[in-house]
């Protein structure tokens, strides 16, 4: 479930398991629906604080939100929402290659990743930015 203020945004998320449905995921502790979404590990593993008006909150680190984006577009039913993912991880990820840290870390990453998610990463890379492709392909 998403939740909307004025100044803020919550989307409940879980990692989807199995074959995974449509369906909320109802966490009664909590009294909310979370959407279950795959690959969601991705995002949970790499990690960083990051703090803002005495506010810390943990975000997914760069590196690692340019990967999953590029991993998940492919899989949504929505084009629109596919082309966001897509644009998204395109231009995110073609700031990080500017940067020495952002680079060692997008490569360490992705080095650690199975091969058939590298691969997935890859074929969307291959379409939308042939500089993520090309320095991703020489790992």
């Amino acid at each position: 479930m998403k939740y909307e203020h004025q100044d803020l945004e919550v989307e409940f998320l879980v990692p989807e398991r199995g074959r995974g449905n449509d369906r909320p995921v109802r966490i009664d502790r909590l009294g909310i629906n979370a959407q279950a979404l795959r690959f969601l590990s991705i995002l949970e593993g790499y990690t960083i604080e990051v703090s803002h008006g005495g506010v810390t909150v943990c975000l997914p680190e760069p590196s690692a939100y340019v990967l999953h984006k590029f991993i998940i577009a492919r899989r949504r039913a929505k084009k629109e929402k596919e082309e966001r993912d897509l644009l998204a991880a395109k231009e995110i990820g073609e700031f990080i290659l500017k940067e020495e840290v952002q680079q060692a870390r997008l490569r360490k990453i992705f080095a650690e990743w199975p091969r058939k998610w590298q691969q997935k990463v890859l074929q969307s890379a291959r379409t939308e930015s042939r500089e993520l492709y090309d320095f991703l392909s020489d790992i």
